[in-house]
């Protein structure tokens, strides 16, 4: 079952861009696009994604806002933010209100794909067994 994909970006280019990346993978699935925070969360209620890939900086409501509503209301859905903001407050700022992933654009699409197989991991991959 491919990894279902929403890439929220306010310019079209980046997104384009974004999804051809993503289709180097059969593994994954774009479903959708958006263009700001607002359009993301009815997409994710609309398409039910298990990754969105986030940038921060946007007209409306920003990728910050977004990513702390959807990760109340859509916990099984994970945020990946994708920016141009490389600066650690902003990298603690998406931590703290949810983001699972952070990369810095511009990335390559294996920096993009991995980032998006290790957020998606089912637990039971990522915890370690300890005999005691």
């Amino acid at each position: 079952m491919p990894i279902k994909v929403l890439i929220v970006d306010d310019i079209k280019e980046t997104r384009d861009n974004v999804r051809r990346l993503l289709s180097l993978d059969e593994e994954l699935l774009v479903v959708g696009e958006a263009a700001d925070g607002k359009s993301a969360i009815r997409q994710v209620e609309k398409l039910k994604p298990d990754i969105v890939l986030m940038d921060i900086n946007m007209p409306g409501m920003n990728g910050i806002t977004a990513c702390q509503i959807i990760s109340r209301r859509y916990p099984c859905c994970s945020t990946v933010m994708m920016t141009v903001q490389g600066g650690e407050k902003y990298i603690q700022k998406a931590f703290q209100v949810g983001a699972k992933g952070y990369v810095v654009k511009p990335f390559s699409s294996r920096e993009l794909i991995d980032a998006i197989k290790s957020v998606n991991k089912p637990l039971t991959q990522t915890l370690t067994r300890v005999n005691i």
